[in-house]
């Protein structure tokens, strides 16, 4: 039983794990430049988000930033999608888990996206190869 246990392992490396590396190739090749399209996009949407925290100021009065949290901009713009989020969560999972996810979600828009961008850009770098020579 157990030659035969090997020999389905043998084969399962022989044909299944190359087509797995290279889907996964092809996956990662497509994942990489996705993540610097969402970085950039995120950071514009970061940007955005600063001047439509800059914006009620008038002409002649002083710069004051008001900065909008995103849940509550998500309040806003959906509110049904807000709570149908927050009920799924509290529902399937405990409700300090809603209180973990929407931590971040109440800073100000423009920290949340500019950090995220970052973080998406990172995710999403050129890796540099090192190739090692041993003799």
């Amino acid at each position: 039983m157990s030659g035969l246990k090997h020999l389905f392992g043998a084969l399962l490396r022989m044909t299944a794990l190359p087509l797995l590396r290279a889907a996964g190739g092809f996956v990662w090749s497509l994942l990489v430049p996705s993540l610097r399209v969402l970085a950039g996009v995120s950071i514009i949407a970061g940007s955005v988000a600063l001047a439509s925290d800059l914006s009620p100021i008038g002409m002649g009065g002083p710069v004051q930033l008001k900065p909008t949290p995103v849940l509550s901009h998500w309040h806003q713009i959906a509110p049904a999608s807000l709570d149908a989020t927050r009920g799924f969560i509290e529902k399937r999972m405990r409700p300090w888990v809603w209180e973990a996810v929407s931590a971040p979600l109440k800073l100000p828009s423009f920290v949340f996206f500019v950090l995220l961008g970052f973080l998406l850009g990172y995710l999403g770098r050129h890796r540099r190869q090192v190739v090692i020579f041993a003799n």
